[in-house]
């Protein structure tokens, strides 16, 4: 829930459709709610990404999507660390890893490879979200590559 300094009585809610890998469809698209932000109402829009308002089908298949996420984020934990980086423990759709001398010129190579993950967080990591099994091993064949390189 956020709440917009300018306006007192507007609170904003935005589902997290991008773990469902459907974030372009805009499920459960922006809530908005003018009353004080500390009423019931206010709180009873942030609802929880199960309770789309979606058939049980859509909504079984989402939280399929969930479960591979976090299938390939722990594969890539895993990977990463059999490659003596440090990866940061995580329960969300991104992995931050390091530590690099030169974070940036990774990021750099990886980018020139056409994979393109975030320069961010502490200074020496990175931080990479997780996709589909073969995006990911294009990260891995990437990231590989870089590594020689530097």
């Amino acid at each position: 829930m956020e709440l917009l300094p300018d306006h007192p009585r507007l609170v904003v809610t935005r589902t997290p459709s991008k773990a469902f890998k459907f974030a372009g469809g805009r499920v459960g698209v922006l809530r908005l709610c003018a009353c004080d932000h500390r009423s019931p109402e206010a709180r009873s829009v942030a609802v929880s990404p199960v309770h789309f308002h979606a058939g049980s089908v859509a909504r079984e298949e989402m939280l399929s999507q969930v479960e591979a996420i976090k299938a390939e984020r722990d594969a890539t934990v895993s990977w990463l660390r059999s490659q003596g980086l440090a990866v940061a423990n995580s329960d969300a759709n991104f992995v931050m890893f390091g530590k690099f001398a030169d974070r940036h010129c990774v990021w750099n190579g990886l980018l020139r490879h056409g994979v393109l993950i975030r320069e961010a967080g502490p200074p020496e990591y990175l931080r990479v979200s997780i996709g589909t099994a073969a995006e990911m091993g294009e990260f891995r064949t990437a990231l590989l590559t870089v590594m020689a390189s530097v």
